[in-house]
């Protein structure tokens, strides 16, 4: 959902796969050290392997078999109290346990795409507890799913490696959530991407020292699901198209760009510093006055 249009010279690129997704990081000044690229992609297998729901032997596929004391890690931490927080701003709208409805709807880790029976969503405080700083308690065995915010927050941690390193002028692009950041503060011009028509943008929007984030139903979608599921109808939500979202963390970016198809912007605002596109099925949008893109369609 966008599109890196940085006319930035560019030293090197790193490209691989990873959690089911592209990724590229530009260097603008310097180059990646072996040892930092090895990092960097161990650092990425570590939390797939841990929170990925669609590795067997995951610790959230052992949280959907059998209930008791889980101890998390720092990624764990920081995840599982930024659910808890927009768990109650949303009304349990935005929730772990989505997972379990992902795997209703078809998106399991057979990939199979195939809806079964949908039920009710179980609620956050019926399925987890935490008790800070580090134990997640599981009362009753579900699917868990990290995906609302895991790349979001997975970008952060790889832009504070990069950072540490020494290197201060870089864009991580994960399957288009990126994090920019330029030690001269010279601009990223990204393009907005068209949800009906991948080859076109709907406008271009300026980041610098930012994270930008970006949500659609149409990226990847099956029968009447998208990736988005609504917990109260149990549908997901077709009056949106596609959401994008500035902040100064990936991972709130990342999470409130699928908030944003659930909740009211009005919902959200009193809580994060950010801002915003949607982008309507009827072509329409709205954006908060922060959100300085400009915009092709009238």
């Amino acid at each position: 959902m966008l599109v890196n249009s940085n006319q930035n010279m560019t030293n090197t690129k790193l490209k691989f796969p990873a959690i089911g997704t592209q990724w590229q990081i530009d260097l603008y000044q310097d180059y990646f050290s072996p040892d930092l690229v090895d990092l960097i992609k161990q650092t990425i297998k570590n939390f797939e392997s841990t929170y990925s729901r669609f590795i067997d032997s995951s610790l959230v596929s052992q949280m959907s078999r059998q209930s008791g004391d889980y101890v998390l890690d720092k990624d764990g931490i920081a995840m599982i109290e930024m659910y808890l927080k927009l768990n109650s701003i949303t009304s349990g709208a935005f929730s772990p346990t989505i997972g379990q409805l992902l795997n209703q709807s078809g998106y399991d880790s057979q990939y199979s795409f195939k809806s079964n029976q949908m039920t009710p969503m179980p609620l956050m405080d019926k399925i987890l507890k935490f008790s800070p700083p580090n134990i997640l308690t599981v009362l009753n065995p579900c699917q868990l799913d990290f995906g609302g915010i895991g790349k979001g927050y997975l970008i952060d941690v790889i832009s504070n490696l990069i950072f540490h390193s020494g290197l201060k002028s870089y864009c991580i692009d994960a399957g288009g959530d990126m994090y920019y950041r330029h030690q001269d503060k010279n601009p990223l011009q990204v393009g907005l991407e068209n949800p009906l028509d991948f080859n076109q943008v709907i406008g271009t929007i300026p980041i610098i020292n930012q994270a930008l984030a970006a949500s659609s139903g149409n990226r990847r979608t099956w029968g009447k699901f998208h990736h988005i599921i609504d917990p109260q109808s149990l549908t997901s939500p077709n009056h949106i198209l596609a959401t994008w979202v500035i902040s100064d963390q990936t991972i709130i970016a990342d999470a409130l760009a699928t908030c944003l198809f659930l909740v009211t912007p009005q919902k959200l605002t009193p809580h994060f510093d950010f801002n915003y596109m949607i982008l309507y099925s009827d072509l329409t949008f709205a954006q908060s006055p922060g959100f300085n893109a400009e915009i092709f369609i009238e």
